[in-house]
């Protein structure tokens, strides 16, 4: 026994010799420990390598088995059990599991938890990582089974699954928790058509909350043939939600939303005071708003938010697609009141379509009393409503800086049209740093920068431009408003002068205003300036 020990410690001591050596070695040739152990170690490189190969060969087993499928049906469609029975042939039975998710279908690698999309033309997507969450709709407890608090950022609420949203969305609007300098997270990407994104989507657990009679699938219900999602918070005076959500630069999928009005992911959100802003950041939401066809006066429709006071909303995409009929929409938030709100690198790139009044690219509505900042932000879509329509703000009631931002899609309307602003009234707005480019659709009262201003509005002007020269501004009364705004011919745009320009305002306003930092300016490939 004594020597057998014996073996095994000159056994253990020659390995830990060994080991040192090697490193000696290493560090002698020049190779650091950090450089083995750090972020962009060999350890860890070597981990990701054999990930890659790993993730390529699912694919091509994938893709191999995506073409037998379609060879084997005299459509040269993808059947679910075609594509399933070919991936047991690859794989060997049970490894793999194909689902159909609606417009496309998901397999699931089960021993590494990858799943990978494959369109109906049999197109492999990128990869997912399948999450599986022991607490579906309890925020609470962690993945792992940790207690949650919320009161710090490493103990935030943790939202892996849809049946997480849901109750989140539940805990604040039925249980009245308005989760005030509380902290949430968003821990992966989130599709409310894929089945990997529910912990059970056959569950009825929230169908009375979600409108039904108890019966309706989870998966079923959230679908555009059931009710839809319901926003978090309704009413801003109210229930309302106001922490601060992260979700750490994942994306909300397919969601689909069909109300009369605070149609959004947030309903309604609104911060204690001006040190304690409700908080949205680091967050892309994609999917369908339907807002208020059926309503008299219908209210407030966002991409990120419908209803925002006193809050922040940062590093936040919109690919909503919102239609209907709604007083307030916007790409990014549909009404601004009851407290500042400060919106920073923030994009919109879906289509907004309404036919009441008041629709922006960012904002709908900037109400009486407060004031909003917009800075490094920007429009890629197409406006439309029937007055009080700009590619950045549709209507300015309150006070407006606009910073660093641009716009260059078309804006339509029937008037009170503009390119960065539809109408002012009775305010101040000032724009430092901005272009828009896309043409303005209107018979009258319609500018290039602004549609209309109203009263006493005062509009205060630098480093600001249009593709053309005519058309910078509507109507407006020239004792009232001091402003000059730059124009250039469309050819001008397809030069570097614009972002020299540009770079050149970005310098001087920054430093003159010196609030937070603004995005420098590069030519993009459809021949405008775009941020680097």
């Amino acid at each position: 026994m004594e020597q057998k020990i014996r073996y095994k410690q000159e056994e253990g001591i020659t390995l830990l010799v060994l080991a040192i050596t090697i490193i000696v070695l290493l560090i002698l040739a020049g190779i650091t420990i950090s450089a083995i152990t750090g972020d962009n170690g060999i350890i860890r490189n070597s981990g990701q390598a054999k990930e890659e190969m790993e993730i390529a060969n699912e694919k091509e087993i994938l893709e191999k088995a995506i073409v037998q499928a379609m060879g084997n049906n005299k459509y040269g469609n993808i059947v679910e059990e075609e594509l399933q029975s070919e991936l047991d042939k690859e794989t060997g039975e049970g490894k793999t599991e194909a689902t159909n998710a609606g417009d496309e279908f998901e397999v699931l690698f089960k021993e590494s938890n990858r799943y990978y999309t494959v369109d109906k033309d049999g197109s492999v997507g990128e990869v997912n990582i399948y999450e599986e969450d022991e607490y579906p709709g309890d925020i609470t407890v962690g993945k792992d089974g940790e207690e949650l608090d919320g009161n710090t950022e490493k103990t935030a609420y943790q939202i892996w699954c849809i049946e997480d949203l849901v109750k989140f969305s539940q805990m604040v609007n039925e249980e009245n928790q308005s989760f005030a300098k509380k902290y949430v997270v968003l821990k992966t990407n989130l599709k409310f058509n894929s089945n990997f994104s529910y912990m059970n989507p056959d569950t009825t657990e929230f169908d009375t909350y979600l409108g039904g009679d108890g019966t309706t699938s989870l998966i079923e219900q959230l679908s555009k043939d059931g009710n839809g999602f319901v926003p978090i918070g309704k009413d801003i005076n109210g229930v309302n939600f106001k922490g601060i959500f992260d979700g750490q630069n994942y994306m909300i999928e397919n969601i689909y939303i069909n109300k009369s009005s605070n149609a959004a992911l947030f309903g309604c959100i609104k911060g204690t005071s001006t040190t304690n802003r409700a908080e949205i950041c680091n967050l892309t939401v994609k999917g369908n708003i339907l807002v208020g066809e059926e309503e008299l006066n219908p209210l407030r429709a966002g991409g990120i938010v419908a209803w925002a006071g006193t809050t922040l909303i940062e590093n936040c995409n919109s690919q909503v697609s919102i239609r209907g009929k709604a007083y307030g929409m916007g790409g990014i938030v549909g009404i601004c009141q009851y407290g500042n709100v400060e919106i920073k690198n923030c994009i919109n790139q879906e289509e907004l379509e309404n036919t009441y009044n008041s629709t922006g690219g960012i904002i709908g509505v900037v109400q009486n009393g407060i004031q909003v900042d917009i800075v490094n932000t920007y429009n890629l879509a197409n406006i439309k409503d029937t007055r009080y329509v700009g590619g950045i703000i549709g209507n300015v009631v309150g006070k407006a800086n606009i910073y660093n931002c641009y716009q260059v899609k078309d804006i339509t309307g029937n008037s009170s049209v503009g390119g960065i602003i539809g109408i002012t009234n009775n305010n101040t707005v000032t724009l430092r740093n901005v272009y828009a480019i896309g043409e303005i659709n209107c018979s009258s009262t319609k500018g290039g920068i602004v549609g209309q201003i109203q009263d006493s509005s005062k509009i205060d002007c630098d480093y600001v431009y249009y593709k053309k020269a005519e058309d910078l501004v509507g109507i407006y009364n020239e004792n009232d408003s001091d402003f000059q705004i730059n124009g250039y011919t469309e050819e001008e745009w397809n030069s570097t002068q614009m972002v020299t320009l540009l770079n050149e305002g970005r310098q001087k306003q920054e430093e003159n205003i010196n609030k937070q930092e603004w995005k420098t300016w590069k030519l993009g490939e459809e021949g405008y300036p775009v941020f680097e």
